[in-house]
């Protein structure tokens, strides 16, 4: 068991290093410090994943933000360390739900860092069937899609293809 606890606390130092390095000295070292945390889910300019996200905004103008990088989370673990980061560094980001805005920067940022929520899509119908917890991920649908068969429903947005994340900020 001590190796393992070697290991972790080895691990958790060198991603506090690597947070250490990067304060405020800018994008290149935002992006070292989430992709040596979660390289798979830290997407770069002119990759295909990356193309991927800004070409699902709803309008032309969102999709034309260009990130420094993408960074998508897939638990709230990984949001806090990214917003560590941020916060540290001081850099401009924004967070994309469903990216249903209609002005640049609206859920999309040109220059700093987007959180995109696509992967949080924990969806969880409570016992008694009187709440749900819905990740920042799903879409309108998704939650629609999870009540709907069993005669429950949500006051939510009518539009199946909005982010639920965005829709209850008014798109921001």
């Amino acid at each position: 068991m001590g190796d393992i606890e070697s290991m972790t606390s080895k691990s958790n130092k060198e991603s506090e290093d690597r947070m250490d390095r990067t304060w405020l000295i800018g994008p290149a070292s935002q992006i070292e410090a989430l992709q040596g945390r979660k390289h798979e889910v830290t997407l770069l300019p002119g990759t295909a994943k990356y193309k991927e996200v800004l070409n699902g905004y709803w309008s032309k103008q969102q999709a034309e933000s260009q990130p420094s990088a993408i960074f998508q989370p897939r638990d709230a673990q990984d949001v806090a360390f990214a917003v560590g980061v941020l916060q540290r560094t001081r850099a401009s980001f924004a967070i994309k739900s469903g990216g249903h805005g209609r002005w640049l920067n609206e859920s999309s940022c040109s220059d700093g860092i987007l959180i995109d929520s696509h992967h949080m899509r924990h969806l969880e119908l409570s016992e008694d069937r009187s709440s749900i917890r819905v990740g920042p991920g799903n879409r309108w649908k998704h939650v629609y899609g999870l009540l709907e068969p069993q005669g429950l429903m949500a006051v939510g947005g009518r539009v199946a293809d909005v982010g639920v994340g965005g829709f209850l900020t008014s798109g921001r």
